[in-house]
């Protein structure tokens, strides 16, 4: 199918009339020049070879056709940019698809996307008409301009606005459920007896009274919300999302993308914070190469994509316990990524919401002087350990080792060991012996205790430390999976009951199960979203958790089949055990 839709693609467009939408060509001879998109620079770099249909940019050492131009330029994947042209084209990617089940769901994507273009247009209707709305976009200082870039709307309070308009664009409740912005909720028991219905459920609006802020694509086009309290409630998160979909995949989506690209690219660097709302104060304020990944810890999907445009990430995250942790997560991540990731320390009790609106230029400051992550990790754990004991220096060195281990460049790894040296009073030997240790648990593979012929764990590297009840590999795998892939929450009863029967040993991780597996809770993808009260029952197991189930299997495919995998191992071990009481 491709390789007739690229043909079909090169037959309408010429590589000189692609690149010349994105950027001024001069004729010279039989070829064109322009400046670096890529690179600043003064003299002309860039040669565009009609005849060959390729292009060369001399400052960048990029180039290819006209298909590697939209990848460079729009830091898109080759199907994106196929997508892209097909479009200029006037080319429908459908009719070249011969795969029934992967035309189907094109058809539901393109769906979609129209279903969230009408509601976004619906929200920004509502947030015109909704002065407690314009009262809060008063108070955090954004204008016209900035609202309208971003396309920020409001929900209202109903339950059934948005269903109601649907109802009139004959959007039925099952197509606006494939957006996430539809969902079936229970129907309170006096409303059942008043109408006496055996329905126990109907559709209503997923978001109600809150300000909407679209989530979109590198192309600009609507792929979910976020949802924000405009006044903040006891017992209720004071930010949703959408839930994952077709469209819309929180491990991989940054927001801020499309508006900031090319800002990022102009740049040189781009600066991660961790609200929506914190970019588009940043873009309102002039910085606009600010983006966010949804204030989790960045995944390797989310810095292979900003990778795209730069090499140099700054994060201006919190320097508290869940700003730590997602620093630690990141680190190993940016290694596999093979990115250069660097902090922006915040003062502390500021975001870089307040900073831009009321010390502008200490901001500047901070954002011109990142420091490089693993320095800053180490510092941050260093200042709260009494490094004169021995409990301090294997806190320490527990955690720098765990990062290290996953350093790519040796010459890296062996600068922070000589640090801990020199910084610590430890000896080099020791700090070897410790990594080599670290190193021979193998993270590529399922643990050694997955063997659904060894019933018992093969190693206590997973054990719970000072807790009289110990976790399996398998069990603990099993939960860090759930956590870390939402998709993987959706069991049918006969799964969950399983699931329960495998986890009624361990009653902690039984209820943070439940509350993994509820509606309401889809959005948690890490420790620091689960409720307060099982984040307590967590903190053991974090590290593990960490290295493990977010960076052995840090894409939805690899979890899927480990997932997968495991929940038929535990099963049969469950039987198992079963039939020998």
């Amino acid at each position: 199918m491709d390789r007739d839709l690229v043909s079909d693609i090169k037959a309408r467009l010429t590589v000189e009339e692609v690149i010349g939408s994105y950027i001024t060509l001069k004729r010279t001879g039989s070829s064109y020049k322009a400046l670096s998109p890529f690179k600043e620079e003064k003299t002309p770099s860039l040669i565009v070879t009609p005849s060959k249909e390729i292009w060369k940019d001399f400052s960048s050492g990029k180039g290819g056709d006209l298909f590697k131009f939209v990848m460079e330029y729009e830091g898109v994947e080759f199907r994106q940019a196929l997508e892209i042209l097909a479009l200029k084209a006037g080319l429908e990617m459908s009719q070249y698809q011969s795969n029934p089940r992967v035309k189907k769901r094109q058809d539901l994507r393109k769906m979609a996307l129209k279903i969230l273009e009408a509601a976004t247009k619906f929200y920004q209707v509502q947030l015109k008409s909704s002065p407690l709305a314009q009262a809060y976009l008063k108070k955090r200082g954004l204008k016209f301009q900035v609202i309208e870039d971003f396309r920020l709307g409001y929900a209202p309070a109903s339950w059934e606005a948005l269903l109601k308009y649907f109802e009139k664009l004959k959007i039925t409740p099952k197509q606006g459920a494939v957006t996430g912005l539809i969902k079936k909720r229970p129907i309170p028991a006096w409303l059942i007896e008043k109408n006496q219905s055996k329905e126990t459920e109907r559709f209503g609006d997923f978001f109600a009274d809150r300000l909407m802020i679209p989530l979109s694509d590198g192309n600009g086009q609507v792929v979910g919300f976020t949802g924000r309290l405009l006044k903040d409630k006891t017992g209720i998160a004071k930010y949703i999302n959408t839930a994952q979909t077709v469209l819309y995949n929180k491990s991989k989506h940054v927001f801020g993308y499309f508006q900031a690209k090319d800002y990022i690219r102009q740049a040189g660097c781009s600066i991660v914070v961790e609200g929506n709302l914190d970019v588009v104060s940043c873009h309102q304020a002039g910085f606009k190469q600010v983006i966010a990944c949804g204030g989790t810890a960045l995944t390797v999907d989310h810095l292979q994509i900003i990778g795209r445009l730069t090499n140099d990430i700054r994060l201006a995250f919190d320097g508290d316990e869940a700003g730590i942790s997602a620093m630690e997560r990141s680190l190993i991540s940016a290694s596999q990524a093979k990115v250069n990731l660097s902090i922006i320390s915040l003062p502390s009790g500021y975001d870089p919401d307040d900073l831009v609106r009321h010390n502008l230029s200490l901001w500047e400051s901070l954002v011109s002087k990142p420091q490089p992550a693993l320095d800053w990790l180490y510092d941050k754990y260093k200042s709260r350990l009494d490094l004169s004991t021995a409990e301090g220096k294997k806190h320490l060195t527990d955690v720098m080792l765990g990062v290290i281990n996953q350093l790519q460049d040796e010459v890296e790894q062996d600068h922070y060991l000589q640090k801990l040296v020199k910084e610590v009073g430890i000896s080099r030997t020791s700090l070897d012996k410790k990594l080599a240790k670290i190193g021979q648990v193998d993270l590529k593979s399922p643990p050694s205790g997955l063997n659904p012929n060894n019933p018992q764990p093969a190693s206590d590297v997973l054990a719970i430390t000072g807790d009289k009840q110990t976790l399996t590999n398998k069990v603990y795998l099993l939960i860090g999976l759930l956590l870390f892939e939402p998709s993987l929450r959706r069991v049918d009863k006969e799964e969950d009951k399983r699931i329960k029967r495998i986890l009624k040993d361990y009653p902690d991780l039984l209820e943070i199960y439940k509350v993994l597996t509820e509606n309401s809770y889809e959005a948690i993808t890490r420790v620091e979203d689960l409720p307060a009260s099982l984040q307590s029952k967590m903190e053991h197991v974090r590290i593990p958790l960490k290295l493990v189930s977010q960076n052995t299997y840090n894409n939805s495919t690899l979890r899927l089949q480990a997932f997968t995998d495991l929940f038929r191992q535990l099963h049969i071990q469950q039987m198992k055990s079963e039939r020998q009481v």
